[in-house]
């Protein structure tokens, strides 16, 4: 990637506006699989780029190998104590860059079909057998064949 392709990049990000908040959670059910590491979160959230539409998947990442850069005296968080009981200490902490990132998705411009995709909705889960693939699930994928599935 050219380094005009990259601060292109950048401005896309930059020029993200918030709307709403689609969708947040532990699992990326967005993705249709779950994830093993309870630590990732996921959320889309619903904006503009230049006016038109546009969706921000943000997923924080697990702490990693760089769990042990988080006391190092130099790298310590900034901390505000929230609450103490006893032996128990709650802080929010702000932690370096380096201590932990995110992952950034751009879908730009999106469509209807990608704001419903990445909406919060009711999920099912359903065992699908030969008959049920060749009686309703075939002919699904047959009327979707085209500029949508390109396959």
């Amino acid at each position: 990637m050219s380094a005009s392709d990259e601060e292109g990049n950048r401005e896309l990000f930059r020029q993200f506006r918030f709307e709403r908040i689609l969708n947040e959670g532990i699992t990326s059910s967005l993705h249709c699989k779950l994830i093993q590491d309870p630590l990732v979160k996921i959320a889309s959230v619903l904006g503009t780029i230049q006016g038109q539409p546009a969706i921000l998947i943000i997923e924080k990442t697990a702490f990693g190998e760089n769990v042990s850069s988080i006391t190092k005296e130099t790298e310590s968080p900034v901390l505000k104590l929230l609450e103490h009981n006893d032996i128990y200490r709650w802080y929010l902490a702000s932690l370096s860059q380096q201590a932990m990132s995110i992952k950034a998705t751009i879908i730009y411009p999106a469509t209807e079909v990608h704001i419903r995709k990445y909406q919060k909705q009711k999920r099912h889960m359903v065992k699908e057998t030969p008959e049920i693939y060749k009686e309703h699930v075939e002919k699904h994928i047959e009327a979707m064949k085209g500029s949508r599935i390109q396959w």
